[in-house]
């Protein structure tokens, strides 16, 4: 497969000749960053190199490694054109909130996910997005997500899939229990997958989510990837969510009331909107942040609880405070010792690791040229500017000698520089659903330390930290739990 992307790849470096023949000279008062450098004409090695991060996962190391080379802010070469990765924080800054205006998505990502994501919020710029802020901002509101029964609910079905001290995979169960909430708020109705693992949306999702993954990991060769099955998976995703927008619409129409008390999001937005195809794309959109993410950092904190009892066993003195008692929305910001963990967790382990943006004009960044890496650098129209938020969270500068080391304790002292810590993005595009992601991730962590006197590592390899749109566990998850005795 490998040897087959990269003939295909030389195939078409004239393709990406022409794609970036609108570079113009630039004159020595341009500062760029430190280049990468490339052994085979064209950066095809870079090419080639990529795809292996993909196949190998083994991106962190990577960036961290060339972080540690060639400073903060580098460029690859890729083709004829140069992709920049920073882990500066002023550079962030710049990208995601004070040059806001000179950075998007960009109309190559928005084209490699457009039979995906359509026009939903997270694959479009300027109006286009700034309608579905507007659309979607009022549904996360505190009223609207503190109303814990949802994940109580599908708290009490996972453990119907704990056994009692054996081994189980929980990212496995709890890529299932996210889906069937996210499902439920988003649509009323849930998938059921973890009563049913072999639901078609549940393999269906994973399948098209992991295939674009790849298309974008490629950038404009991302047509190089086989996407067998890729637009029947949609299809079945199409085919699910239509009912539930032909009846939020037909609710709206009749002015009938609602057979439900309980808050559904595609009944309020369709009082806003009935239009099916911006009804579908952001569910859809909303389905890939809420449902994953919260499953990932959920395995993440439970992979490294069970490698550090002390840390289990703190979390239950702490929670011992409710005796017992199911945790409302107030009781899970008090509890601190839990909020620490849940950051210390979403900076090892940021659900999503690192992302893009492309330059939409002629602009510069604040850092990375020059003999220090302090000095502004140019920016052409159409560069896309990675951030790799995951590195980022590991700087000892920022973070101590034990950067890399669990230790939620390290968040009882000042709060980390500003723009350093970024687990839900940053400036106008920051995450709308992050308190619903930490309440589902905080509440479920409660009730599990409520629930199991103990948890134990059961994989012993390496880790593996797999990514393809969000971060997961290239192993799973697998650990033993052993339920309380008594009442």
């Amino acid at each position: 497969m490998l040897l087959l992307l990269f003939a295909v790849a030389v195939m078409l470096v004239g393709l990406c000749a022409h794609m970036f023949s609108e570079r113009k000279g630039l004159t020595s008062e341009h500062l760029f960053p430190p280049l990468v450098k490339s052994f085979i004409p064209l950066g095809l090695d870079n090419i080639l190199m990529l795809i292996r991060l993909s196949i190998e996962n083994t991106h962190f190391y990577f960036f961290k490694r060339h972080f540690e080379n060639y400073g903060q802010t580098f460029a690859l070469r890729v083709g004829v054109a140069n992709l920049y990765f920073t882990n500066d924080p002023e550079n962030i800054k710049a990208l995601l909130s004070t040059q806001f205006g000179e950075f998007g998505k960009g109309p190559l990502f928005h084209e490699t996910l457009k039979e995906f994501l359509g026009h939903g919020i997270f694959n479009v710029d300027h109006e286009l997005w700034q309608t579905s802020r507007t659309l979607l901002r009022p549904q996360f509101v505190k009223e609207r997500i503190s109303d814990l029964e949802l994940f109580e609910r599908h708290f009490q079905q996972l453990l119907l899939h704990i056994p009692n001290d054996k081994t189980v995979d929980l990212l496995d169960l709890f890529m299932r229990m996210t889906l069937d909430s996210a499902t439920e708020y988003l649509m009323g109705v849930s998938t059921n997958s973890l009563a049913d693992p072999k639901v078609k949306f549940a393999e269906a999702f994973d399948f098209v989510q992991d295939l674009s993954a790849r298309r974008v990991i490629l950038g404009p060769l991302y047509q190089l990837y086989p996407t067998f099955g890729y637009s029947k998976a949609i299809r079945t995703l199409d085919h699910f969510v239509e009912p539930f927008i032909d009846r939020a619409i037909g609710l709206h129409h009749s002015n009938s009331e609602k057979p439900s008390s309980n808050y559904i999001f595609l009944d309020a937005i369709s009082e806003l909107t009935q239009d099916r195809k911006v009804l579908r794309d952001q569910i859809l959109n909303i389905l890939l942040a809420g449902r994953d993410t919260t499953a990932a950092a959920l395995s993440w904190a439970f992979y490294e609880m069970a490698r550090h009892e002390d840390v289990w066993r703190k979390l239950q003195e702490e929670v011992a405070i409710l005796n017992g008692a199911k945790p409302t929305f107030d009781d899970l910001k008090s509890i601190k010792y839990l909020q620490w963990i849940i950051n210390e967790t979403l900076r090892l382990y940021p659900s999503v690791p690192g992302n893009v943006r492309t330059a939409l004009v002629d602009t510069t960044l604040p850092r990375g040229g020059g003999p220090k890496g302090d000095e502004p650098i140019f920016c052409k129209k159409g560069t896309p500017v990675g951030y790799i938020v995951q590195v980022m969270h590991t700087r000892t500068d920022f973070y101590g000698p034990d950067a890399l080391e669990f230790k939620p304790e390290r968040w009882s002292g000042p709060p980390p520089k500003p723009w350093s810590y970024l687990p839900f993005n940053g400036g106008p595009r920051i995450c709308l659903g992050q308190q619903f992601a930490i309440a589902e991730m905080g509440y479920i962590i409660v009730r599990m330390a409520q629930t199991f006197e103990t948890l134990e590592q059961q994989d012993f390899k390496e880790r593996v930290m797999r990514k393809t749109i969000i971060l997961t566990s290239g192993n799973g998850v697998k650990v033993s739990l052993c339920r309380k005795s008594g009442p």
